[in-house]
């Protein structure tokens, strides 16, 4: 098939779920290109010298600069065979939020040549990227069948800000929705999507993490706790709740070691709390880190950690690579986190730093058979589950039943 992905931005080495996507797409003998609208500023792009389809993405972000963006729309317009659509694009009414700066206008525009490639199907990652796509269907712009992922981002970040309304007119298409957890889709339901074409779809992990397989013994009987934490460092990852924990789990005379993974506005904070507490000496801090390096912590640490206190909706992908690693899982009860680790992991019965202590005490307290047999029982579910050329078979085959 001839497939367009269209993406928020540049592909960066940190979205490894549309990474994947991508590169199975490819090696399945599809034949991919990328449509960014728009740049992370300070984050190099992706790239793979073996899919230089992530080097040749078009990016048709508008110019920052609204005199430079009105001259480029001029020079594009004169040149353009739609130059009704442009004018009906800034209709408020039928668009909304998409005619602010004329946005959809310069969609128009920008996308003219690319609307007018052959392709199969255009996948949409996140709900305002399927916004866009639901306008161009509208104004009788995009002809080509489309499908639309939407990922924690859409309800922690758009749906607070816009309201439920923003997605109006991708509710109102007839094309497929794919939601990254169940509880992201039961969100979607609740405002308003249809059901019958609203489907739950796994974000798939990188097949590297399955191979070689982790060790089996290694939680027997550690003789100190190795925890970590893989995350952006901001106050929804309730970070700081994990680290007073730590002060907990140290009196207990329980050994440990906890490695917190990744960077962000709270990363200063937290470095000072673990100064104030006077734990310098078990908790590091490593800042971002390579997939590469990433899996040598997991396949050394014992819990990963993640007491996140907003419901950001998917299932994150973190937490399969911790669990394909071997690594066991403490967690928080939102969004799709107590479905991914129920019953291998164990969740926090409320947002806490004793709340996590007693999670870790629990699994400190565990017989090994039993940490063995979870261990087990969660490597096969992320193996079965969230396989990459599976998952992919069935999204081709939820468009092909819905957009032939």
């Amino acid at each position: 098939m001839r497939i367009a992905i269209w993406v928020p931005n540049v592909i960066v080495p940190m979205e490894t779920f549309i990474i994947t996507q991508i590169k199975q797409l490819c090696d399945a003998g599809h034949m991919v290109r990328i449509v960014a609208f728009g740049k992370l500023k300070g984050m190099a792009p992706y790239r793979d010298d073996r899919y230089p389809v992530f080097e040749h993405t078009l990016n048709v972000a508008p110019p920052t600069n609204d005199l430079k963006k009105a001259r480029a729309m001029g020079r594009a317009f004169f040149a353009s065979r739609h130059k009704t659509a442009v004018f009906k694009a800034l209709n408020a009414k039928r668009f909304g939020r998409l005619t602010n700066k004329m946005y959809l206008s310069w969609y128009c525009l920008a996308l003219e040549q690319q609307l007018d490639m052959p392709t199969d199907l255009v996948l949409c990652h996140f709900g305002h990227i399927g916004n866009i796509a639901a306008g161009l269907y509208k104004l009788g712009l995009l002809a080509t069948p489309f499908a639309t992922f939407f990922h924690g981002f859409d309800f922690h970040r758009l749906v607070p800000r816009y309201g439920a309304g923003f997605y109006n007119l991708l509710k109102e298409s007839d094309r497929p929705v794919l939601a990254a957890s169940a509880h992201l889709r039961d969100a979607l339901l609740g405002i308003g999507f249809d059901p019958q074409r609203t489907f739950v779809h796994h974000m798939a992990l990188d097949p590297l993490f399955f191979s070689p397989p982790p060790a089996l013994d290694k939680h027997d009987h550690p003789r100190s706790l190795a925890l970590i934490t893989v995350a952006r460092l901001e106050k929804i990852k309730g970070l700081h709740l994990a680290i007073q924990a730590m002060r907990l789990l140290r009196s207990d005379g329980i050994p440990f070691h906890y490695t917190i993974i990744g960077d962000g506005s709270q990363r200063a904070i937290l470095e000072e709390m673990v100064r104030e507490m006077g734990l310098t000496d078990s908790i590091r801090f490593t800042g971002p880190l390579s997939g590469t390096a990433i899996r040598q912590h997991l396949d050394a640490a014992h819990l990963f950690i993640l007491p996140s206190i907003i419901d950001e909706g998917g299932a994150p992908l973190v937490l399969q690579e911790a669990m394909s690693r071997g690594v066991l899982v403490v967690g928080s009860q939102r969004g799709g986190i107590p479905a991914l680790i129920a019953p291998h992991g164990w969740l926090l019965e409320s947002e806490t730093p004793d709340a996590i202590h007693q999670a870790i005490r629990a699994y400190w307290m565990t017989t090994p058979a039993e940490r063995r047999h979870r261990q087990a029982e969660a490597i096969k579910r992320i193996q079965t589950e969230f396989d990459i050329a599976a998952l992919n078979k069935r999204l081709l085959e939820i468009c092909g039943r819905f957009l032939s």
